[in-house]
């Protein structure tokens, strides 16, 4: 049972679950996954905390992770893809991300390659595919889509044999750390280009701004359609945004670890793999980007509203 939304919660016919204090038109699409659910209701301090905003610690967190419920949902295909699809708009992002996902995990097993892990037969390599290839291939069969899954589980192998390869032709010289500084520089170095590749992005996200809106990073930093802004506002908004980018290749590093599937995905969905499915993510994503506000946290609109706890 839902609890009853209080006075500052949105409940309208078209929204499949009750929203906190929206900021303007706010609709929930599809109710939220079992993660969703859990993460409401054992985190509710951190994603949906009563007042709209939570204490400092939480309020930090959501700025420095932008969409923590993506971040902490590890198999929530729905709203995986759909937030994959409104983040990414431009073909630098898209790009930027198959790619620099991909040489990511393809320079972890590079540098995992040398090392060894006690007491069992596997190497640290090996022990990080596995580890993947339960991931990605779970998360796939989780979705019905079983050639994902192979292609996913294919990659992995793949990648696992190439960075075994490439840890050859490197020749770490510190055993304990691998092909440290090489591997592990590139692991950053692509975090760095996932994270760049966002530039080209016509719209921030709320949390990534003090807007509660996606707004254009020119209008945000002009304070365009706004009064009373100083120049120190001004400059506090520049650096507020350079923060971001920093911030951003530290998300980037995790979101390698859940993403990397998804861009090969998307070049399946384009060469005619599951239409229907296909048909429905891009519907959703246009009706978003149409609205202008896509929801953060949840498949539907309303920037950084969210979800009401279930009880």
């Amino acid at each position: 049972m839902h609890q009853q939304p209080p006075a500052n919660v949105a409940d309208s016919p078209t929204s499949a679950w009750p929203l906190l204090a929206p900021t303007g038109p706010a609709e929930a699409w599809l109710p939220p996954s079992a993660e969703h659910q859990w993460l409401l209701r054992n985190l509710t301090w951190l994603v949906a905390p009563a007042d709209g905003k939570g204490n400092w610690l939480s309020r930090t967190l959501r700025c420095s992770m932008v969409a923590p419920m993506t971040q902490l949902t590890l198999f929530s295909f729905d709203l995986q893809c759909f937030l994959y699809q409104v983040f990414h708009t431009s073909w630098t992002a898209r790009l930027g991300h198959l790619f620099g996902m991909t040489s990511q995990i393809l320079f972890l097993f590079t540098g995992l390659s040398p090392l060894s892990v006690p007491g069992i037969p596997l190497g640290a390599a090996d022990v990080a595919l596995v580890v993947l290839a339960i991931w990605h291939v779970s998360g796939a069969l989780q979705a019905r889509l079983k050639l994902w899954s192979m292609i996913a589980l294919a990659l992995l192998v793949g990648l696992r044999l190439a960075g075994g390869e490439l840890a050859v032709v490197m020749e770490p010289s510190a055993p304990l750390v691998g092909s440290l500084p090489n591997a592990w520089l590139g692991v950053l170095v692509s975090a760095w280009v996932v994270a760049a590749s966002h530039g080209g992005e016509p719209n921030i996200p709320p949390r990534a701004s003090s807007s509660t809106f996606w707004r254009p990073p020119l209008a945000y930093l002009l304070g365009r359609g706004e009064s009373g802004l100083t120049l120190l506002d001004h400059v506090g908004r520049l650096f507020r945004l350079a923060a971001f980018f920093p911030l951003g290749v530290l998300n980037e590093l995790w979101a390698g670890f859940r993403l990397m599937p998804y861009g090969w995905l998307y070049v399946m969905f384009r060469l005619g793999y599951a239409p229907d499915l296909w048909r429905t993510l891009c519907e959703r994503e246009k009706r978003a980007l149409a609205n202008g506000n896509p929801a953060i946290d949840y498949v539907g609109v309303g920037g950084e509203t969210m979800l009401v706890p279930e009880t």
